[in-house]
Formats: C-alpha cells, sequence, structure tokens
C-alpha cells in the first residue's frame, strides 16, 4: 500500500539511502550531533551517545568532505557470479514485470532521494559550510539512477542553486 509506505516514510525521523551510504551516514552522525544529550532519559543510549560524541564529531569533521580524503566505497559479492553490470541487459519481458511489481518501491524511493538530496544540502549550506556530496559520487551513481527518470546530478544542484546561503555567495 502505496499511502501506507508513505505515512511511513514521514513518520521516521531519519531515512538513509544505499546509493548515497556515506552521505547519509553523514547526515545522521550531524543529526546525532545536534541531539542534546539531557533529552535522553534512557541511561544505556545516554551512555552511548555521550563516549560516542568524540569518534561522531571527527567522522563528520574529517571524513564528511569533498574530495573524501580516507573513506572508499566497497562492494561485497554475496555470490560467485558477482552483481549483473545493468539490468537493462534484462529481456524487455522481464523488465516489465520488474517494472510492474516495483512501481510503488520506485515512488517511494523517489520521494525519498528527493528528501536526502534536500538535507545533503541543508547540511552542506546551512551547518558545516562545505560539500560533502562529492560530484564523482554523483557522476558514478547518475547512471545507475536513471531508471528513476531522474538525473541525480541535475537535481542536486538545482537544490544547492536554490538554497545559496551568504557564506557561498560571497566566497564565489
Amino acid at each position: 500500500d502505496l499511502s501506507l509506505a508513505n505515512r511511513t516514510y514521514w513518520d521516521l525521523d531519519w531515512v538513509g539511502v544505499a546509493d548515497f551510504y556515506h552521505e547519509s551516514k553523514c547526515l545522521l552522525f550531524h543529526r546525532l550531533l545536534m541531539t542534546p544529550v539531557d533529552i535522553i532519559h534512557d541511561d544505556p543510549s545516554r551512555k552511548f551517545l555521550e563516549e560516542s560524541v568524540p569518534k561522531i564529531q571527527a567522522y563528520v569533521n574529517e571524513e564528511c568532505t569533498c574530495p573524501r580524503t580516507k573513506f572508499s566505497d566497497a562492494t561485497m559479492q554475496h555470490h560467485e557470479k558477482g552483481h549483473r553490470s545493468d539490468l537493462q541487459d534484462l529481456p524487455s519481458d522481464i523488465l516489465d514485470m520488474i517494472n510492474a511489481i516495483t512501481e510503488g518501491d520506485v515512488a517511494i524511493y523517489k520521494m525519498a532521494l528527493e528528501q536526502l538530496l534536500k538535507e545533503i544540502v541543508w547540511m552542506e549550506n546551512f551547518q558545516i559550510e562545505r560539500r560533502f556530496l562529492c560530484d564523482d559520487v554523483l557522476e558514478k551513481v547518475a547512471p545507475k539512477l536513471m531508471y528513476l527518470d531522474i538525473n541525480v546530478t541535475e537535481r542536486y544542484h538545482e537544490i544547492s542553486a536554490a538554497h545559496q546561503p551568504a557564506w557561498k555567495v560571497y566566497h564565489h
């Protein structure tokens, strides 16, 4: 049910996107740093956050940058044949079946992707004042997401251009 999935998505406090795993992690970590520890009443959670803050802060400061310093995209191979290089290589009848089955998934994914890009721009422009969604990542992911009829690189730059903070305008 698409409406239930939509409501569930908006009820969540944070949603990451696997295609932008590192960037999703940066957003989550930044949001954790913004969480006042004194509002957490569960002792184990509070202690965990207090102990984790230095590591989280270091990750945001050192890894949420362009170009990336230490981070590399790792891929996991789950079976000997590896991943199919491109789903478009499948026969058209199979692709039609996949499209019919995943129509709702695509709608939710597009919504989550749009929101993720907006949150990344917010963090870049109004929180840390630097980019961390790098052009090389956009270029790598864009072809994989073309089936969504979205150019993710263009969409990111459109959102970013629409939300220019003073620091960015005056430094260019």
